[in-house]
């Protein structure tokens, strides 16, 4: 989809992994960025397994 697509996104993750803030905010949005990257990592190696076991 669009993350594959857009370095953006990745830049700016691997950012504010590289450099991390001592503030609350910047550690809770550390970890929603987290998240939601494995949420992607996990739901396109589904779809990936899926179609390679359909074929």
């Amino acid at each position: 989809m669009f993350v594959c697509t857009n370095p953006q996104i990745y830049s700016r993750y691997f950012h504010i992994i590289k450099y991390p803030s001592k503030s609350i905010t910047q550690s809770s949005i550390n970890i929603l960025w987290l998240c939601l990257f494995l949420a992607l990592s996990i739901r396109y190696l589904i779809m990936f397994s899926d179609a390679w076991s359909n074929q």
